[in-house]
């Protein structure tokens, strides 16, 4: 291109010819002085060709833009290359080796955007260096930070300031099981199952088998990354041979059914009963689920089908009770849950059933009955107790109702229904001063509302 060309070009866009300049030309000290006054200082305090020292950053403080001289001097293209380039740079460029002092960072401590210093991967990091200035920091972006060295031991120092949601995204922590385990409670578990750089394995999968989503475990990665090595077709068929009829659905319905995701539960309920019209199991933990999330249509033929089929299906006759019980056909109710204490002396939950329907009929000796039956199997059983409270009172004994309340309050000190209904046994009794304190309690640290207007009802001074 000749010179004229060259010419005409850079003063018909003078402008702009003068930011690319300020911006990405190799400046010496001594270009930077000469033409100070007439620089785009914006663009130059982004010069990563530029070679900032201290003594030019004290010299030209007043002109610099701190916020882009915040954000650091590595080139993008080289950012994410490998460490050998970035060494190559850090010598081509002194920026990132001078001027990130602590004695710098603190003389102009409120010129530079800690915000853009939280992210910048060119500063010599260093635990004395976070912790000097760690009132300043974005910690939400030092959070994301590849660049500090990142180790258990710093990441314990400042433990209660690190944003874990970022943390657990982060590729650059030399990731182990151990440390994994060390702060088990922090992680965010969902962000944690999606981040490549864990060092994945059955033994990593296994440590922490209660924390993973296992539907976002199930993916081309974890397959090729752990089990891919791990089968043949003798092994495929040894594990499908395991399963027996309606294998994956059976394992599927317990897993569901365990932590209670009644609507998940439902669906592979559908879905099996299309492929599979014949799967008994598929009926009852379809209607179980139905009547956990309160759909009740449907749910009496599902629990029939299951009983057709075999008539001591203990669930199966457990959930009818139940759905007698809210539809208030309370004779039929109380034969199925009788039905299943027969079957199994041990089923506490249907003793409570049937009590329930006792309480509901008046039959209050029975219910009780009942109920001490139920906690004789399990002293702890904090819904028993509940139940013992309502027949307790309707009986009219008021202190066997404040006792059945107080062991609810023993295993459950958060539970404000029991402070709630206890403070109202304490009114019956002539008490208003322990049924304040028990409202109070319940209403300022349960946040309960029932509680709230009860106290300023009868509490009042």
């Amino acid at each position: 291109m000749s010179g004229g060309i060259k010419s005409n070009f850079f003063s018909k866009h003078l402008g702009f010819v003068v930011k690319m300049i300020s911006k990405y030309y190799p400046l010496d000290a001594h270009t930077l002085e000469k033409y100070q006054d007439r620089w785009h200082w914006e663009s130059i305090s982004g010069n990563v060709y530029l070679a900032w020292t201290p003594e030019l950053l004290k010299k030209y403080h007043s002109k610099i833009d701190w916020t882009a001289l915040s954000t650091g001097a590595r080139m993008p293209e080289i950012a994410s290359n490998k460490r050998a380039n970035l060494e190559q740079w850090d010598k081509m460029n002194s920026q990132g080796l001078g001027i990130w002092s602590i004695e710098l960072l603190e003389e102009f401590k409120g010129k530079w955007d800690w915000n853009e210093l939280s992210s910048n991967e060119t500063m010599p990091w260093s635990t004395k260096l976070i912790e000097q200035f760690q009132d300043e920091w974005n910690w939400y972006y030092l959070s994301q930070n590849r660049a500090l060295p990142w180790s258990i031991l710093l990441i314990e120092k400042f433990k209660d300031k690190w944003d874990w949601s970022e943390l657990s995204n982060l590729h650059s922590i030399p990731w182990t099981i151990e440390l994994i385990q060390w702060f088990e409670e922090n992680w965010y578990w969902d962000t944690l199952v999606q981040n490549e750089s864990l060092p994945w394995s059955i033994k990593l999968i296994e440590a922490f088998s209660d924390h993973w989503d296992w539907e976002m475990l199930h993916n081309d990665f974890i397959y090729q990354k752990v089990l891919r090595f791990c089968l043949d077709q003798h092994v495929v068929e040894q594990i499908m041979e395991s399963l027996g009829q309606y294998g994956w659905y059976i394992y599927e319905f317990k897993r569901l059914d365990k932590e209670a995701l009644w609507h998940e539960l439902r669906n592979v309920g559908d879905t099996c009963i299309e492929h599979f019209p014949e799967c008994i199991a598929a009926y009852f933990y379809r209607g179980k689920a139905k009547y956990e999330s309160d759909v009740f249509q449907g749910v009496m033929n599902d629990l029939n089908k299951v009983l057709k089929h075999d008539k001591t299906h203990q669930g199966a006759l457990y959930y009818r009770g139940k759905l007698r019980n809210e539809m208030e056909y309370y004779e039929d109710a109380m034969q199925d849950f009788s039905e299943v204490i027969r079957i199994n002396p041990l089923h506490k939950e249907a003793y409570l059933g049937r009590a329930q329907v006792n309480t509901t009929l008046g039959q209050l000796e029975l219910a009780m009955q009942d109920i001490d039956q139920a906690l004789a199997l399990d002293n702890a059983y904090i819904e028993a107790y509940k139940v013992k409270g309502k027949a307790s009172k309707l009986q009219g004994n008021y202190q066997a109702a404040a006792n059945a309340y107080s062991a609810i309050i023993k295993l459950e000190s958060w539970n404000g229904d029991a402070y709630c209904e206890r403070g109202k046994v304490y009114q019956l009794l002539g008490d208003i001063t322990q049924a304040c304190k028990d409202w109070r309690y319940a209403s300022d640290t349960c946040f309960h509302f029932e509680a709230y207007q009860l106290l300023d009802i009868y509490c009042k001074k």
